[in-house]
């Protein structure tokens, strides 16, 4: 049925990059990486202003069928001029590619990447005091989250919690962008639940109201951690829970699912 197709768009697909983008994407989802990279090498042709489309699904397969290399090889052509330049979406893919790479090279590229996103997708903060300018900081959710993961799975801690500092506030101060960076924190190796516990109560103090997978993520690392500090911080979330008449709403999935996380805290 796909070649078929394939056969009916002619030599569209080497002049159309989002057409060629389209079959590469449901070559490899049936399961042949070999034709998606041959639609992707006949559309070289393609207008270089959508170019990227095909790039970045090619990247997207070869991250798909685990091969980190592949994309390295991809992505390091766009950045030395012999594709269309990077877009946010080539630098989540890269970064995808280091998180699988989970190593010294994979480090290394990853915070070539993170130069680059900073450089070229950066906004300069400002210091209102003084009337200067500081540090480039970080506006896209998706490539923010995957810098931390990278750092988090190739054991750069550190460079995981500075992400999070060259984040924009509009970033930092998103719910769902919390919960998600908990999430993050409690499935890395080794887990880190004293973090995603540092992140759930410096988000209530900055105001900023934690959704129902911050406080499911929260418990989890209390449960996590397993000591008597742990404990006392999950009675804290729990008082929170009844104050805030969370376990009180609608008897719905979510304030089930939050019970048997205090029951499992607990236990």
């Amino acid at each position: 049925m796909v070649r078929q197709l394939e056969s009916e768009a002619g030599d569209r697909t080497k002049k159309d990059a989002v057409l060629a983008a389209s079959f590469i994407h449901t070559y490899h989802r049936c399961g042949s990486l070999r034709d998606a990279r041959r639609i992707f090498d006949s559309s070289a042709t393609a207008d270089l202003k959508n170019q990227v489309f095909s790039w970045n699904m090619m990247m997207h397969a070869y991250n798909l069928h685990h091969q980190p290399r592949e994309v390295k090889r991809l992505y390091e052509a766009m950045t030395k001029g012999s594709g269309p330049p990077p877009n946010l979406k080539s630098l989540n893919n890269a970064l995808t590619a280091c998180a699988e790479l989970h190593n010294s090279e994979g480090l290394a590229w990853g915070k070539e990447i993170h130069n680059l996103a900073l450089t070229k997708f950066g906004t300069k903060s400002r210091n209102n005091t003084t009337n200067t300018t500081n540090k480039q900081l970080l506006g896209d959710r998706v490539v923010v989250l995957s810098l931390i993961n990278m750092y988090a799975k190739c054991g750069s801690q550190g460079d995981a919690r500075r992400v999070l500092e060259d984040s924009t506030p509009q970033v930092r101060n998103e719910p769902d962008f919390i919960s998600d960076v908990m999430r993050l924190y409690n499935a890395s190796s080794p887990p880190r639940h004293q973090e995603t516990l540092d992140l759930f109560f410096d988000s209530i103090q900055r105001g900023i109201k934690p959704n129902y997978y911050s406080q499911s993520n929260a418990l989890a690392a209390c449960g996590g951690l397993g000591s008597a500090a742990a404990l006392e911080k999950g009675r804290q979330i729990h008082t929170y829970l009844v104050d805030n008449k969370i376990l009180r709403s609608p008897q719905n999935r979510e304030t089930y699912l939050l019970k048997d996380e205090l029951v499992a805290m607990y236990r």
